[in-house]
């Protein structure tokens, strides 16, 4: 939990124990605040009717969803923003306008743009990340 996580970094010295419980504390709330920007490559034809269809508010799970952001990046290549981060849903929204997702890669998370981090790699946050995470 957050206080074992906290005690085994206040014991290391790696991390200030007042940051790490701080950001500890506000990881549910980092993980569904804001927005998220995906990158999704599709099978399918990408037209006006489908992208006018993929920015209407819809429904998943008997869900109510905001409407997402998309935008045209390529022949086959949408940019896609969502600000509830259901399961599987940038999949699951292509599915109802008749388009397959062959590749999903998230881009950024609320302010904090991951850029090129490769697939199950890591970087250090900046100071300004981490100020922004204390911040929500």
């Amino acid at each position: 939990g957050a206080r074992s996580i906290c005690g085994v970094a206040q014991q290391l010295g790696t991390i200030p124990y007042e940051i790490l419980c701080g950001i500890n504390k506000r990881i549910p709330r980092i993980y569904t605040a804001g927005e998220k920007e995906y990158l999704a490559w599709v099978n399918g034809t990408i037209n006006e009717d489908v992208l006018s269809r993929l920015v209407r508010p819809m429904t998943l799970d008997g869900q109510k969803l905001r409407p997402a952001k998309v935008e045209r990046k390529g022949e086959c290549l949408l940019s896609i923003t969502i600000h509830e981060g259901k399961y599987r849903q940038v999949r699951r929204m292509c599915e109802a306008v008749g388009l397959h997702v062959t590749r999903l890669k998230r881009i950024r998370e609320g302010k904090l743009i991951l850029g090129d981090l490769p697939l199950g790699k890591w970087r250090e946050l900046t100071a300004d990340e981490l100020e922004q995470l204390m911040h929500l």
